[in-house]
């Protein structure tokens, strides 16, 4: 049976809000504090957002797609992203709605695999935990 994906994406609505939320808080007022203070915080303030939003694309990707894919899926998607703080130029700014802010950090590379992985084991755990509408169970039977 295939899964719906409305019950997937509530099954998914409160760690995707949740990550919203703290993305949103490490990239603005986090850091922007951190940068202000000169607080040395190990560098958290940059890959913050990179490891959030890794989890939140892993998330918001498992709607459509198997967990393991949706974690490869987002990796690239972020990896790419990160190659075009290299090279980003005129013609990319004109393809892309906004124009590409930021530089290349190999931390963010490490952090969105690290939040891709950390996102997978999570999927693995809310779908134990929570199977979706309409899976049966099968039983085993013995010959």
């Amino acid at each position: 049976m295939k899964t719906d994906i409305k019950s997937k994406f509530l099954k998914n609505y409160t760690w995707i809000s949740l990550m919203i939320f703290l993305f949103l808080i490490a990239r603005f007022p986090y850091r922007q504090f951190v940068y202000s203070s000169n607080i040395y915080d190990f560098g958290l303030a940059n890959i913050f957002p990179n490891l959030f939003a890794a989890i939140l694309y892993t998330l918001i990707f498992s709607i459509f797609m198997k967990s393991w894919s949706a974690s490869i899926v987002s990796f690239l998607s972020l990896f790419i992203h990160e190659l075009n703080q290299v090279s980003s130029n005129d013609i990319l700014d004109k393809i892309l709605i906004l124009p590409m802010e930021g530089t290349f950090d190999i931390f963010d590379i490490v952090a969105s695999a690290i939040g891709c992985l950390i996102a997978y084991f999570m999927l693995k755990k809310i779908n134990k935990k929570v199977p979706l509408k309409g899976r049966v169970k099968k039983k085993h039977t013995s010959l």
